[in-house]
């Protein structure tokens, strides 16, 4: 099974009943990608991820990259670069 299908976009959205008006929207589109970290380069999945919750005025954005059978490699958000640098299976 595949993490995701390339070219796709996912979109998820919750109501939350005990905040009336908000409502959280998350969108993923996944591309193929090259990338290096500390740890090594690596075939991923590129994942952008836009969450918008409505009722707040909120947006964030962010991008990762997830590996088959490893998983997250690296992340990019509004104020934050996660990178993977070791792995102990």
């Amino acid at each position: 099974m595949k993490l995701f299908e390339l070219g796709k976009e996912y979109t998820f959205q919750r109501t939350k009943s005990d905040v009336p008006g908000k409502t959280i929207t998350v969108k993923l589109s996944t591309a193929a990608d090259l990338v290096t970290v500390p740890y090594g380069t690596f075939d991923c999945y590129k994942v952008y991820i836009n969450i918008t919750v409505t009722g707040l005025g909120l947006v964030h954005t962010e991008t990762a990259w997830y590996a088959e059978n490893l998983g997250l490699i690296k992340r990019i958000s509004d104020d934050s670069l996660w990178e993977l640098v070791s792995y102990v299976p």
